[in-house]
């Protein structure tokens, strides 16, 4: 867990505001930590570090956020909630229009994806840091943060998994849960190595461009959300 002598107690209402305190204070804390949790990890980086890095005291934290573990969870909040409430927003109206009916497969992915493939086209600078602050909050177990941010993405997950289960009723649970395990995968793998993919397709692709990324991975992951049941196989 996080090192007890960084702790801070949750901040109350009437915590006073720290004396000369900045009115972008938030932020600059916020882009310190992203920045520093990506390039050392949650653990190694202290609190007085993300505050150096910030120009700010360790009484700011407290005012903004409480703890080590709140600041990592409005760093990751900041980033992924306006995303999945886009996703969100795009599921519902993709339910609503369908009716009594499952709502069609390559829109469900549609919803989950673009969002994320349109926010990093847009911000291309943000990309590196942010999936390698994913990476380390998913990774390093020894921290218990993955268990804090995982909430951020629970509801968008419970969701999407019932669309799909409802899309595909020769799935089983098990499987829909697998198959967007590596649905997900699959995104991540592309925003992190996009650049390379000029690369390595000599010019051919065109990874910045969002509408041509989702013509070529939805039909991709539509294809493996279709195809048969492992459960049917193993029975045969």
């Amino acid at each position: 867990m996080f090192e007890s002598n960084e702790r801070l107690k949750p901040s109350m209402p009437d915590t006073p505001l720290p004396t000369e305190e900045r009115p972008d204070t938030r932020e600059r804390l916020l882009d310190a930590a992203e920045q520093l949790f990506a390039e050392r990890g949650v653990t190694a980086t202290s609190l007085r570090a993300v505050t150096k890095a910030a120009d700010a005291n360790l009484a700011a934290v407290h005012y903004h956020f409480g703890s080590k573990e709140e600041l990592l969870s409005a760093v990751v909040a900041r980033r992924v909630r306006p995303i999945n409430e886009e996703r969100l927003r795009l599921l519902d109206r993709l339910q609503a229009g369908s009716g009594d009916r499952a709502a069609d497969l390559d829109e469900i992915l549609s919803a989950l994806l673009l969002p994320m493939i349109r926010e990093t086209g847009r911000n291309p600078e943000r990309v590196p840091t942010f999936t390698r602050l994913m990476g380390r909050v998913l990774t390093d177990m020894g921290t218990g943060t993955h268990a804090l941010v995982v909430h951020h993405f629970a509801e968008v997950l419970q969701r999407f998994a019932a669309a799909l289960s409802r899309a595909l009723p020769h799935l089983t649970p098990e499987e829909i849960a697998w198959r967007l395990h590596f649905c997900i995968g699959t995104m991540a793998f592309t925003l992190v190595h996009s650049p390379h993919l000029a690369e390595m397709s000599r010019g051919l692709c065109r990874s910045h461009d969002a509408d041509r990324v989702m013509e070529q991975m939805i039909p991709f992951l539509a294809a493996g959300f279709q195809a048969p049941s492992s459960i049917d196989e193993e029975a045969s």
